[in-house]
């Protein structure tokens, strides 16, 4: 699944404020370029002064999601490393960590309720890229994500024997 530039965009409006729940810092315009790494332009009001974000980051995914990012803060006439200023906004966030190496580490747990779905298709990590799963895994998923497998579902047909298996025993391996 490739990361397109105008998603990720909405994405960062859309959590923006859940994230900053500050009304005295408004997001004013967000730039997203994507190739090789993800380039971001932010515009902000932060209490009044205008701020600019600039930064550059790279993104992994290991056990987790790990962000090397690197940037600066222009604020008024005062620039701060973006990291620092990371480090203490998300100080308070549980699943968001700042590396010893400076990098933002994402910590995403298991959800109960599997499949995961984005935009009604289920996807599975496959290496480094997340893959669309086909129909019996999706299924197999489903099942997973309610703590069952295939071999605890109820036969649909219950008069069920090995007749085939016994006379093909008989018959070729001569065992009565």
């Amino acid at each position: 699944m490739l990361i397109n530039q105008n998603e990720l965009e909405k994405l960062c409006k859309y959590l923006y404020p859940k994230l900053f729940d500050y009304k005295d810092i408004v997001l004013n315009n967000l730039e997203i370029k994507i190739d090789n790494y993800i380039h971001i332009k932010a515009n902000l009001n932060y209490y009044n002064i205008d701020t600019k974000l600039k930064a550059i980051a790279r993104i992994r995914v290991e056990n987790e999601i790990i962000i090397d990012i690197k940037g600066v803060i222009k604020y008024g006439v005062i620039n701060l490393d973006l990291n620092k200023v990371l480090k203490e906004t998300v100080k308070d966030i549980p699943y968001l960590v700042i590396n010893d190496d400076r990098t933002i580490s994402l910590i995403v747990h298991k959800g109960m309720h599997k499949p995961y779905l984005y935009k009604n298709k289920a996807y599975k990590r496959s290496d480094s890229s997340s893959v669309e799963v086909d129909r019996l895994e999706f299924n197999r998923l489903v099942l997973e994500g309610m703590n069952q497998t295939f071999e605890e579902q109820v036969s649909s047909k219950q008069d069920l024997s090995f007749n085939v298996l016994e006379k093909t025993l008989v018959s070729e391996l001569k065992i009565e």
